[in-house]
């Protein structure tokens, strides 16, 4: 079987082609493409950022595509068609130019398709550049299927362009028409499109949750308690991504302070994350000063094992999450979580004896089920053998097992 992907990037940091993206998306992809084409698929990945003269790794052909390659597709139908959607969206010019970029990339993508003939396309995302894709395989009447890493019409925090937004609905109301495959990240996500885009039946939309390697991946040793200076005896909670409005870590600093102060007087928080726009430094003013929370700034991917295998608790009190990555990342060091229940991921990934759900997002509710975490008696050989349902090897084949269903369909 031959399976062409496309994204608009992805992540390989050994890559000089491909080691700007670093974001979690860019290696969801990353670890997607890899381990389907560990099960002797034969994988292809074109990106519409990344150039590269073609070349093979860990299993995956990437795409030839230079700048050359970009500038012969951008044809007066692109160029207009670029503009087009940049006026309707409301974009500036300069936009516009990029919006063209995804286009001239996504015809390109085109005669890789009728050259190359893969058994199914597989497209990791909306937005223009997805939409580009889409309606590249529409021409070509090949088969294909979405991924939807997230939502983007639904999430007002997602900083995009009401047209892609608005594409986002049109997309998924067609796909259900004309059955074209969707997969999501979580079974929430699932069920807000079906209530917010009022589909019939989702029939078309699979669930397939993300997997980790997190503890697979090789990492230089360090001691983050001599690091940091924290004793050998005090707990350690830990919050996870780059610090912002959705992710929310502002009010793990406030439910810090809402311990008791027995706990708190022998409780680390250490915030993993850049925080460019000062949010948890302007939080933290509002408090008395303390050494006990960290801003350890960005850590790379190959840095976070050791300060997971150090931590207590995985505070994670996102706003809107799609799936929630660092939740089963912890896991897989036998790490359990505190977090909410309305987060679209919970039905697939709750369980007692792994993870605390707050109630409401009150900061005292959050501060007492923190409390109620760190006193608790966890079982980590429990939390690893349930991390197990989450691995990437059984997360490629769902993947896989879609892509049969659809050739089958034939």
């Amino acid at each position: 079987m031959k399976v062409l992907h496309l994204s608009q990037y992805v992540y390989f940091p050994e890559l000089d082609s491909y080691d700007r993206n670093n974001s979690g998306l860019g290696y969801m992809i990353a670890e997607i493409t890899e381990y389907i084409a560990r099960k002797d698929i034969e994988v292809d990945l074109l990106t519409q950022s990344g150039i590269t003269k073609g070349m093979h790794h860990k299993g995956i052909n990437f795409i030839h595509k230079t700048y050359k390659d970009i500038l012969l597709n951008a044809t007066p139908a692109v160029i207009n068609k670029g503009m087009k959607n940049a006026r309707s969206a409301k974009l500036s010019f300069a936009y516009g130019f990029r919006i063209i970029g995804y286009y001239a990339v996504a015809r390109y993508a085109m005669s890789i398709i009728n050259k190359e003939h893969p058994d199914i396309v597989h497209i990791h995302g909306l937005g223009f550049a997805g939409m580009a894709f889409i309606e590249a395989c529409d021409k070509c009447e090949v088969r294909y299927l979405v991924t939807l890493h997230g939502l983007i019409g639904l999430d007002e925090s997602v900083s995009i362009s009401g047209y892609e937004k608005d594409y986002e609905k049109k997309f998924l109301t067609k796909s259900e028409q004309k059955n074209i495959p969707v997969t999501v990240i979580s079974s929430g996500i699932k069920q807000r499109i079906l209530k917010y885009y009022n589909l019939k039946n989702g029939n078309n939309i699979h669930v397939i949750c993300n997997g980790t390697g997190m503890s697979h991946v090789q990492y230089e040793a360090e001691d983050i308690r001599k690091k940091y200076g924290i004793s050998a005896d005090a707990q350690v909670l830990v919050t996870i991504g780059n610090v912002s409005i959705n992710k929310n870590q502002v009010q793990a600093v406030r439910a810090y302070f809402g311990l008791s102060d027995e706990i708190r007087n022998n409780t680390y928080l250490l915030i993993l994350g850049n925080d460019d726009k000062g949010i948890i430094t302007n939080e933290l003013m509002n408090h008395m000063k303390t050494d006990k929370i960290i801003q350890c700034g960005y850590v790379e991917r190959e840095s976070v094992p050791n300060y997971m295998k150090i931590a207590d608790l995985n505070v994670f009190l996102s706003l809107n999450e799609g799936f929630g990555l660092s939740m089963i990342e912890c896991m897989a060091f036998g790490v359990p979580t505190v977090t909410f229940g309305d987060l679209d991921a919970i039905p697939d990934i709750y369980d007692q004896n792994v993870i605390v759900l707050c109630p409401d997002r009150n900061d005292v509710t959050v501060s007492k089920a923190i409390g109620e975490a760190l006193n608790k008696k966890w079982n980590k050989e429990y939390i690893l053998k349930f991390c197990e349902k989450f691995s990437l090897e059984s997360m490629a084949d769902k993947y896989i097992d879609i892509y049969n269903k659809i050739i089958g369909e034939e």
